[in-house]
């Protein structure tokens, strides 16, 4: 039905959704649905069947474009099978630090963003934190530095995130944001954020439509930029004037790629 719908009408501008990966449209911790994400041979993210159909074909419509816009690096977003394929030719990484547009670095944005995100403080911060955590033996699976414009603390569980948290915290400066996921625990200059990217891209498309879409605080500011603001039922913000999935988990995905389909200006050919 879908196909049959999208190839009937054009849409009359570029409709852009720039959207949040995880927890958004893609999901773990399940092993049902369409697998879209392999690590070392294994399956670990999912989308669900109706999902992956719509996205599949909506990433065949001339006038519409997925902008991935996520905290991974861009080694960790194009295992992603859409992605790899090249279906996305832009996307944002490092939570708006990078931007990879036709599998290269824009490199305007990469010079811009090194003139106001300081890399060496941030990889000094990480050897201090190292030190800290070797110091107190304290067990913790890795921290990560992201192109050194931003830091992940992975621990082996979320009740060990918990409990180690604070004392690690407490030798980051003031000017940093703390964002705790789970295990995981984001260390972010407070200069760093995604919205930085979505309104350099929303200069450059300036007459285009555009449906921003996320489930975390890190997402707030670049959801906010959209013309129409989606935001998962399961999600931890509150988004004024926003719309809200009807359905949680990997089931939204499905409401927000159904919205793209109707929210279109459609004319006939």
């Amino acid at each position: 039905f879908y196909n049959l719908f999208l190839n009937r009408y054009i849409v009359s501008r570029i409709m852009f959704l720039i959207s949040d990966l995880d927890s958004t449209l893609i999901y773990s911790h399940q092993d049902e649905g369409v697998c879209v994400e392999y690590l070392d041979g294994r399956p670990i993210t999912y989308m669900t069947d109706r999902a992956f159909n719509m996205l599949d074909m909506l990433l065949t419509v001339r006038s519409f474009h997925l902008v991935p816009c996520t905290l991974r690096s861009w080694e960790q977003t194009s295992r992603v099978s859409f992605v790899r394929e090249g279906r996305t030719p832009i996307v944002v990484c490092d939570n708006g630090f990078s931007i990879i547009r036709e599998g290269f670095l824009d490199k305007d944005w990469d010079r811009h963003m090194h003139s106001i995100i300081e890399t060496d403080k941030i990889a000094a911060l990480r050897s201090k934190i190292l030190r800290f955590v070797e110091k107190f033996e304290i067990p913790i699976k890795q921290v990560k530095s992201n192109r050194d414009s931003f830091l992940t603390l992975i621990f082996q569980d979320a009740q060990s995130s918990k409990r180690y948290a604070d004392g690690i915290l407490s030798v980051v400066p003031d000017d940093y944001k703390i964002s705790k996921q789970g295990r995981k625990i984001y260390i972010i200059p407070l200069a760093l954020d995604k919205s930085l990217a979505v309104k350099y891209l929303q200069g450059i498309y300036k007459d285009e439509r555009f449906i921003t879409a996320g489930d975390s605080d890190v997402d707030k500011k670049f959801v906010l930029l959209g013309d129409i603001r989606i935001i998962p039922r399961h999600s931890s913000i509150e988004l004024k004037n926003a719309v809200i999935t009807k359905q949680a988990g990997a089931l939204a995905a499905e409401d927000i790629l159904e919205y793209c389909i109707k929210s279109n200006d459609l004319i006939p050919e």
